[in-house]
């Protein structure tokens, strides 16, 4: 039976075995340099040539049906001993070929081709000492010793010629066991991918859902009120002016809350692969007990009165001071002390991480892409920048996504991370306009209350359907103007509710 091979392994075989023909022939360079160095003394008879011919057949045919392979090269052997021919150069394809019934046939063809080791080494055994001339004759030949003399000699044919047979029948086993090893690996690789890739895909899909389930948390109720307060704003408007002016109220301190709920835990989601406590501040000292017991020497140095602080700045705080002191116990020089500020602003908090770098001779100088230079320190020219990790990007996303600054940088070999995180997130400010009976003041420090719906929109011009802003209303809030003036008209237009 015919194996299927690569069309580059049939052409290899016969390229090989042309070149085993070409060289081993009756006549060829090899054996004349065989002769002529005394190694081997070959016959150049026909039944040579016929042997080399077929043997390289044998080999032309060893991986396309190694079974055919193994029949024509006991039909070459049957051929050199019906011909009484000594050792060939031919015969050295029979290990090719029982090499060959090993690695590349079926069970059938591998039970045939150890057999034909087994036996095939006997036959060469009895064959080669007959022809040797010294088989003893008669009972006379057990007290001269010849008996023991020939058993030894076929002993040791015997012994030689399965040292080559069965150590090719051993080697195309081997190759057996690595190429199924290889492929078992290749298997099992195979199959851990595809788990990891599934549960990747269980994981993401977890994910998912508790994304739709805090997002359902922190932004179905705040919209609900958010509609309910506009619903009844619009039809309370005319009726009741104050509880509509309330309502609007009421849409606006919903939407701050939903703002930087929603803030809050898009920080939490992409730092957090679970449902598990996040750390606040109160656990800092806890934290920094637990670096100096890895050897760092900290100064820890806390200012001010503490103010309200969200989940989610207290966790950017100390997510933020973890990865700096862990770069410092990575990177930095720990022989120095680490001092570590915590400074309670009226509108945030700023903290700040300082340490030594290692000089030079320990450390080469490296690159410094992507580091935020800090704006008081002027860059140092002749300093070694502290080496950069992913731990830099973290902790700017970290304040960034709380509304707050970062920036690290090196001067004078001491190497600091700050930042500033506000007590609530930044969001748009409510229009506002001056205060009743004050006089008009501008600046940060002007006295403003937010603005009510009777100053954006006066009733009587609601009822007429136009209306114009005051001149305490600046231009930018016209298109609010336009959005209630348009509310109020709808309203007009609408029949009243059924109770």
């Amino acid at each position: 039976m015919l194996r299927r091979i690569p069309r580059y392994q049939v052409v290899l075989d016969v390229v090989l075995a042309v070149a085993f023909v070409a060289l081993l022939a009756p006549g060829s360079i090899g054996v004349m340099a065989a002769g002529a160095f005394g190694v081997f003394s070959f016959t150049t008879s026909p039944v040579s040539l016929v042997l080399v011919l077929v043997m390289g057949a044998a080999l032309a045919v060893r991986r396309l049906s190694p079974g055919l392979s193994l029949a024509v090269a006991w039909a070459g052997a049957v051929i050199q001993m019906g011909a009484g021919v000594g050792v060939e150069p031919g015969d050295l394809a029979v290990a090719g070929v029982v090499y060959c019934t090993a690695a590349y046939g079926g069970r059938l063809v591998r039970a045939l081709g150890l057999a034909s080791a087994l036996v095939g080494g006997v036959v060469a055994a009895l064959y080669l000492s007959y022809e040797s001339g010294r088989v003893p004759i008669g009972s006379a030949a057990f007290s001269t010793g010849e008996w023991t003399a020939y058993a030894t000699l076929v002993l040791f044919l015997l012994l030689c010629a399965w040292s080559v047979l069965l150590a090719s029948w051993t080697a195309g086993r081997l190759v057996v066991a690595s190429r199924a090893s290889h492929a078992s690996r290749s298997a099992q690789e195979t199959a851990e991918r595809d788990q990891a890739r599934a549960l990747h895909d269980v994981v993401v899909e977890q994910e998912r859902n508790r994304i739709a389930r805090d997002m359902h948390d922190v932004v179905a109720h705040s919209l609900a009120v958010v509609i309910a307060q506009a619903d009844g704003a619009r039809y309370a408007r005319l009726v009741d002016p104050e509880a509509s002016d309330q309502a609007l109220r009421t849409i606006s301190t919903t939407a701050r809350q939903a703002l930087g709920d929603v803030r809050i835990l898009l920080a939490q989601l992409r730092h957090s692969s679970d449902d598990s406590p996040q750390p606040e501040l109160k656990e800092l000292s806890d934290l920094i007990e637990q670096m100096r017991s890895t050897g760092l020497t900290i100064a820890f140095v806390e200012t001010g009165e503490p103010g309200a602080f969200g989940t989610g700045q207290q966790l950017a705080v100390y997510r933020i001071v973890q990865e700096a002191l862990t770069n410092v116990l990575r990177h930095g020089d720990v022989a120095h002390p680490v001092d570590v500020e915590l400074a309670w602003e009226p509108d945030g908090v700023s903290v700040a991480v300082r340490s030594r770098t290692l000089p030079d001779p320990v450390r080469p100088p490296r690159t410094t892409t992507g580091i935020i230079a800090l704006p008081v320190l002027p860059p140092a020219p002749a300093t070694s920048p502290q080496p950069v990790g992913h731990g830099l990007a973290g902790m700017r996303e970290r304040a960034t996504l709380s509304g707050g600054r970062f920036s690290a940088g090196v001067r004078d070999g001491v190497w600091t991370v700050s930042a500033w995180v506000p007590f609530a997130p930044a969001t748009r400010p409510v229009p506002r306009v001056p205060v009743a009976g004050a006089e008009a003041a501008t600046g940060p420090d002007a006295r403003s209350r937010p603005l009510t719906l009777d100053e954006l929109f006066p009733p009587e011009a609601a009822a007429a359907g136009t209306a114009t802003l005051g001149a305490a209303v600046s231009p930018h809030r016209t298109a609010a103007a336009r959005g209630v003036a348009a509310a109020a008209r709808r309203a007009a237009d609408d029949p009243p509710a059924r109770p």
